[in-house]
């Protein structure tokens, strides 16, 4: 099956709400610590204010049905050019794939969209954040070649 990965505009904000309702749900439930129950108004409020973000481009992957299947949001960076050798990067902050379509490529998809888009804007290099338990998550990002650079801790006061 054939999947199309395009910009998300405004109106596409309430689907794209429902799958990262199915992404936050998931990580509720392995991070009650951590993760807020979240609600679509919620999440819709967040991937409008992203896809109106001039540092930041959100993609959408449709199936045949013109039906909204997965996303990404890409945000753009910098740091200190003093000390770095890309200064300018971007950073994957979300990537969802709706549960009855994982396993087709279209996570890689997305991903290999903004890494396009990064190099378009001569960007080269990339970030994510990869949760301890997100076990296929973190072995789809290995097997396309990302590679650890810093490990986060955190601890509850």
């Amino acid at each position: 099956m054939a999947y199309l990965i395009a910009v998300a505009k405004e109106e596409d904000a309430e689907d794209i709400a429902a799958l990262a309702k199915q992404s936050g749900e998931l990580h509720q439930q392995k991070e009650p610590t951590v993760f807020k129950k979240c609600s679509s108004d919620n999440n819709a409020d967040y991937i409008k204010k992203a896809i109106n973000d001039e540092y930041a481009e959100v993609f959408k992957a449709c199936d045949e049905n013109n039906k909204i299947v997965g996303y990404l949001t890409l945000y753009l960076h910098d740091c200190p050019a003093e000390f770095f050798v890309y200064p300018d990067f971007g950073y994957i902050g979300d990537l969802c794939v709706d549960q009855n379509h994982r396993h087709q490529g279209i996570a890689q998809a997305l991903i290999a969209r903004a890494e396009e888009y990064l190099i378009s804007k001569n960007i080269r290099s990339v970030e994510l954040d990869v949760f301890t338990f997100n076990t296929p998550a973190d072995q789809l990002y290995d097997k396309i070649g990302y590679k650890n650079l810093k490990c986060r801790k955190r601890k509850l006061l």
